[in-house]
């Protein structure tokens, strides 16, 4: 659905952005004049309570007069250059600003987004660091390529670059025999252009470690020293491009890091009796599971309070269809934060340990199964008792949880032949989610869904399985089988139209005098909901309109062509 909000030309303008219908609102305008883009930021990373100078890339930056953070209190100064005989008063430098961060300013991923002529752009990721964290600028320049002229890098800091075209860029560690560690890439967290790849050698160039997509395109190496002395951790991209638009953010750490948590999800405003698999875990002991990079995980029993409702909205860097999961972040003993599922049902955790690989686990719904496989080429069959007219819902959660998974879900009908034998019978099956959002809000996901009427009393069995083949500690799922509960959620889109109508792209909002802007809604239609569905906007500045639209019975998204005589 696409909503518009128009201005009255006696207006001033308006730099508008979110608008409070939908969890993802990018709102944008359908004017003749460019958009404003923000491509990276440098740094990457600002340090609580410091100020630090950073420099902007994009396109059509032009009179920049601020930046705007998701957080309170950060403040930016345009950097201004000094009088000259041609320039009698101070000018702005471009795109470089003085960025203030108070000292109780949260670690984490925020949001930065550039003001201008031009609107404002879309948000870019910006990782405050905590006050008593080192940050180690990247000042080496070519000497980064040389392992004899490799800066140094400590335990703890967190070190920022950017790929070199055809170059490693090589940072020097130093450790002692049997010392572990943990190297940590940040790139495509940080919404970088880069596909980093990690190598670690010794000092005679010999390879002893390197990771490529470990989390996401991310990498991440588990080294521990087999001698006293210097090690190199290069980093580069996977097709060895560079620039700009590459950043990327090394750390080698001592701190706990989570693989996986067992189960998953729990339920709402429950206490989740969970097994976290991991590294460097304190009080952990040694498990038998085996990461994707072949290292052996510890394990650690944990209580953890399930809130009753998800976190509140923050910077994710997730795809969208993870992010429409309910969950909430935790963490252990310091670790870097992890995602566990809330489920508004009651959930049983189900391992093969419990039972004979190819036993089928009963159970009886309303309820959400959480499982694992185990192995390669691993499946699950489950079975439950269904009522003759009772329509249900079945939704698997494996491949938002973890992209190494892609479920596909079987549903058979139970019965039993003259001599007592059970046969089984196709009732539904299913694959991906193509999603509705298109190429400005990429929703699909490889988890499937499917829903029946039950044609009798009687058993029916479910069977869930991996076609990517992986198995492991973090190859999880959720299977949740429910009666029909019709419901819908909302997300709020803008994108602007490029070349054809068909074509479109995320962009900022830019609303001008007696100008309009559209804002498109998708409606996640639950469990069988087709009534139509009527969204309103409230709260908006004096001067901005914005008519009712409904969604009509089962429509899903609606884009009308853009204005005829766009402001």
């Amino acid at each position: 659905m696409m909503t518009r909000l128009a201005r009255r030309p006696e207006g001033r303008n308006l730099l508008a952005s979110a608008l409070g219908l939908g969890l993802f609102s990018a709102p944008l305008s359908f004017a003749q004049l460019p958009s404003i883009e923000l491509h990276s930021l440098h740094p990457p990373i600002l340090k609580a309570g410091t100020t630090t100078e950073i420099s902007l890339t994009g396109a059509h930056l032009d009179e920049l007069s601020g930046l705007q953070f998701s957080i309170p209190n950060l403040r930016a100064e345009p950097i201004l250059l000094p009088k000259t005989e041609f320039r009698p008063d101070p000018g702005q430098n471009g795109t470089c600003f003085r960025v203030t961060v108070p000292a109780e300013a949260p670690p984490g991923l925020i949001e930065v987004r550039a003001v201008g002529l031009f609107g404002v752009s879309p948000s870019r990721p910006l990782l405050i660091a905590g006050s008593g964290e080192k940050i180690l600028a990247d000042t080496a320049g070519t000497a980064h390529h040389q392992l004899s002229t490799a800066p140094l890098l400590e335990k703890e800091a967190r070190a920022h670059g950017t790929t070199d075209a055809n170059q490693v860029d090589w940072w020097k560690i130093e450790l002692r025999k049997g010392e572990r560690i943990l190297v940590h890439c940040y790139a495509e967290r940080i919404d970088s252009q880069a596909d980093a790849t990690l190598r670690l050698v010794n000092e005679s160039s010999q390879g002893l470690e390197s990771s490529r997509d470990f989390i996401g395109r991310d990498p991440m190496i588990d080294f521990t020293a087999p001698e006293d002395g210097a090690y190199w951790v290069g980093v580069h991209d996977f097709l060895y491009l560079g620039g700009t638009n590459f950043p990327y953010l090394l750390q080698v750490s001592q701190r706990p890091w989570i693989d996986a948590v067992f189960p998953p999800a729990g339920q709402q405003a429950q206490v989740l009796e969970a097994t976290l698999f991991g590294r460097l875990l304190p009080g952990s002991q040694q498990s038998d599971q085996v990461a994707s990079d072949g290292k052996l995980l510890e394990s650690l029993g944990v209580s953890i309070p399930v809130p009753a409702t998800a976190s509140t909205a923050e910077f994710r860097w997730e795809p969208p269809a993870q992010l429409l999961l309910s969950d909430f972040a935790f963490s252990h003993a310091n670790s870097p934060p992890v995602r566990i599922g809330i489920s508004s049902l009651p959930v049983s955790a189900v391992l093969e340990t419990d039972a004979e690989p190819d036993a089928e686990t009963p159970f009886s719904p309303p309820c959400e199964i959480v499982a694992r496989f185990d192995e390669e080429g691993d499946s699950d069959r489950f079975r439950f008792r269904a009522i003759k007219g009772q329509t249900y819902y079945l939704e698997v959660m494996g491949n938002r949880i973890s992209e190494r998974i892609d479920p596909y879900l079987v549903v058979e009908k139970v019965t039993k032949d003259d001599k007592g034998a059970e046969t089984f019978s196709p009732v539904r099956e299913n694959d991906d989610q193509n999603g509705q959002g298109g190429a400005g809000f990429p929703d699909r996901s490889m988890d499937p869904t499917v829903s029946f009427v039950a044609d009798q009393d009687g058993d029916y069995r479910v069977t869930v399985i991996n076609q990517f083949g992986y198995g492991g500690p973090d190859a999880t799922y959720r299977l949740a089988i429910r009666e029909a509960r019709p419901d819908f959620d909302i997300v709020a889109v803008s994108e602007r139209p490029y070349l054809e109508q068909r074509q479109a792209f995320p962009a900022a909002p830019f609303l001008r005098q007696g100008g309009t802007f559209p804002l498109r809604v998708l409606v996640y239609r639950k469990d069988g909901f087709e009534g139509p569905v009527t969204i309103t906007a409230s709260g908006l500045p004096e001067g901005v309109s914005c008519p009712p639209v409904t969604a009509r019975d089962k429509e899903t998204s609606v884009t009308p062509a853009p204005p005829a005589h766009p402001a």
